[in-house]
Parts: structure tokens; sequence; C-alpha cells
């Protein structure tokens, strides 16, 4: 409908794509210092920062819809169980490197 999406479907596809790097980098996974093994994460983001790039493209957000998706994402990682140090960094990685609009000079 004039083209929104609605906050549900930008929740459900947060979920989705939490779900999917929660399967790789679980949160219940941290070594001993909190930190995840670098080679599993780094090959968990790229898969998470694609969907990521892949959906806001697909779907064409917005200012507001790229907003909400990363704000959908950042609460997903709460809920399953991540750092909130963690949470944050992982939604501005993809914020910076997945949801900036292409230039389009």
């Amino acid at each position: 409908m004039f083209g929104f999406l609605s906050a549900k479907g930008i929740r459900d596809e947060a979920r989705a794509i939490i779900l999917k790097f929660a399967e790789t980098s679980p949160p219940s996974r941290n070594g001993p210092n909190g930190i995840f093994s670098e080679e599993q994460l780094n090959r968990s983001l790229e898969l998470l920062y694609s969907q990521v790039a892949s959906y806001a493209l697909g779907q064409r957000l917005g200012i507001i819809g790229r907003a909400r998706f990363a704000k959908a994402l950042q609460d997903e990682l709460l809920l399953r169980g991540y750092p909130a140090e963690i949470a944050s960094k992982v939604v501005s990685s993809a914020t910076i490197s997945s949801l900036v609009v292409p230039d389009r000079s």
C-alpha cells in the first residue's frame, strides 16, 4: 500500500536475519574473554551484512525505513541474549556497510 512497509514486516525480516546470525554465532559461544572466534564472527557478519543490504535495497527502504530496520536488528540481537555492546557494534557496522544509500551520481 503506497510503497510503505509495515513495522511488522520490518521486524519479521530483522528477526529472520538475526536468527540466521545466531545459528552461526550464538551468544553462548563467547570465548573465555567474551569474544567470538574472529574467523567465525567474520563469516557470520559477512552473511548478516549481505542479507541486510539485500533486504534494504530490495525493499528500497528510505531513511525512516532504514532506521526502523536498524532498530529492529538491535532489538532482536538483545532479545537473543547478545550483550548490548556487541548488539550496538553489529548494528552500527551493518548500518554503515549495508544500509547507507549508494551514491546515485
